[in-house]
């Protein structure tokens, strides 16, 4: 009978069974080779040792742990970052979310826009976006009466284990604007050929809609 031994000396492996008899009957067994949990990444080596009393033999076997896979993962973006309003206006704007360096597939991620204390609308909220639909759409719209300022819009998106967020800046600005005229004019005396002056609007900042002047 031959007694035959297997050590996993520093693998990090359990082997089982760790000893069996062979003989000219029976010349072949099996041993099972199971990875630690937790195990490092790396090329290990177990020792079968054979023997009958006087006569040993020694064999091998190489064991490599490949390096887990890396957890699914993905960053966050958001184009345009930042959104402009002229005061009074009610028109939305749209901005881009997307899903970006993706590692593995982070299954479905539910994306929140939370316009916190912005006097601004968003819709949709939330959103779904996933490996095979990374991007989507969502529109914000200041509400009436809006007061300029810059305001903070908050993208949050997760999967469950991993979260991201990223922010839309929100502009109101205020309407201002200034007019100039052209001149002077120079009239000789008793002449009665008119001049003109241009009337310019100069200086502007969120104007929309027309400008009524008198003179």
């Amino acid at each position: 009978a031959v007694s035959v031994t297997v050590s996993a000396g520093s693998a990090p492996v359990t082997v089982s069974p760790t000893s069996l008899s062979l003989s000219q009957s029976t010349t072949s067994g099996t041993v099972n080779i199971t990875p630690a949990a937790g195990a490092a990444a790396g090329s290990y080596s177990v020792t079968v040792t054979a023997t009958n009393g006087t006569t040993t033999r020694t064999a091998t076997i190489s064991v490599a742990i490949a390096a887990a896979a890396a957890a699914p993962s993905f960053t966050l973006s958001v184009s345009p970052a930042s959104l402009n309003f002229a005061s009074g206006s009610t028109a939305g704007q749209q901005a881009l979310i997307s899903l970006t360096n993706l590692v593995g597939n982070p299954g479905a991620v539910s994306v929140t826009v939370s316009a916190g204390s912005a006097p601004v609308t968003v819709s949709p909220t939330p959103l779904s976006l996933s490996q095979s639909t990374p991007s989507g759409t969502v529109t914000v719209t200041p509400t009436a009466g809006a007061a300029s300022g810059t305001y903070s819009v908050t993208v949050t998106a997760t999967n469950g284990t991993t979260t991201r967020t990223a922010t839309i800046s929100v502009v109101i600005a205020a309407t201002d604007f200034q007019i100039t005229a052209s001149g002077p004019l120079s009239f000789a005396g008793g002449s009665t050929t008119g001049q003109q002056s241009t009337l310019s609007l100069t200086s502007i900042v969120g104007l929309t809609g027309t400008v009524s002047v008198s003179v």
